[in-house]
């Protein structure tokens, strides 16, 4: 039970956000936000729902990032992207790539009239890895398999 109150709480927040985003018609994708007194970057990107009647299933596609999150119901779907999306923002920033400027929310919408389009947004305090540190790790790693 409380699983699913926690699911739906995020599902209920996206949809409060959506409804916020369809009345002003402007969206930031990226800002800084403060939780718990810590500094948290927030990157918010669109995604398109797809129903599967075969497998009853729901898939959304964030196509900015090549992400594809699923589950068997919208909800499953919608937290299971918001993971997606946080360890791709995450591994990105760790690793020092590029992400992606995302598709603004209308673009989306009107390339994709006949689907339903959702906001997803993942917060992170993630920082650059020291490339040193990474190698020397990675080689201690190596070094340790082949020891006897």
């Amino acid at each position: 039970m409380l699983e699913y109150y926690s699911k739906q709480k995020k599902y209920n927040e996206a949809l409060n956000c959506l409804q916020k985003i369809k009345k002003t018609g402007n969206m930031v994708y990226r800002k800084i936000v403060f939780k718990k007194g810590k500094k948290m970057k927030q990157f918010i990107y669109p995604a398109i729902c797809y129903k599967d009647d075969e497998f009853e299933t729901i898939t959304l596609l964030l196509p900015d990032i090549d992400v594809i999150a699923s589950g068997a119901t919208c909800e499953d779907a919608f937290v299971s992207a918001k993971d997606h999306l946080k360890s791709y923002v995450e591994f990105s920033i760790k690793f020092g790539g590029e992400l992606d400027e995302p598709t603004r929310f209308k673009d989306v919408c009107a390339q994709n009239p006949k689907k339903d389009v959702l906001l997803i947004d993942a917060e992170t305090n993630a920082k650059k890895i020291n490339r040193n540190a990474l190698d020397t790790i990675t080689t201690n790693f190596m070094n340790s398999l082949y020891e006897d």
